[in-house]
């Protein structure tokens, strides 16, 4: 397992949000071409926030394996939600993607959080 510092989880968490919210932008304003509201704004900087939240404590508690998880999940979601968005799907593809990425993300966040709760078992009864 490789180790990733805790001063690096503030950055990393940062990073996470801006590029969450701006695959949102590109995907929601650039390649549905909707107009966006003040609300859609809000919406995509909440969600941003409580990615760059759950990337930031997974390096700060240097989970790493956990982290990679997430960030599989990450990309793997929102390669979907875009492949959705350029499909049409006969207008249901700007749902069913926003739906498809953000079910995707909390599959990744949840197999993350089972995977290093077995992972600290494993080293609680190693060291017993």
């Amino acid at each position: 397992m490789f180790q990733i510092k805790k001063k690096f989880a503030l950055p990393v968490g940062v990073v996470f949000f801006l590029l969450t919210f701006a695959l949102f932008y590109i995907g929601v304003a650039l390649i549905l071409q909707n107009p966006l509201v003040l609300e859609n704004y809000l919406a995509f900087a909440v969600f941003s926030l409580l990615v760059g939240i759950i990337s930031a404590c997974f390096v700060f508690f240097n989970l790493s394996i956990g982290f990679l998880i997430f960030t599989l999940g990450y990309v793997i979601g929102f390669g979907s939600m875009f492949y959705a968005f350029y499909e049409g799907m006969t207008g249901w593809g700007d749902l069913i993607g926003l739906i498809q990425m953000m079910f995707i993300l909390g599959i990744g966040l949840a197999t993350a959080v089972i995977v290093e709760i077995i992972l600290l078992v494993i080293k609680k009864v190693k060291k017993a």
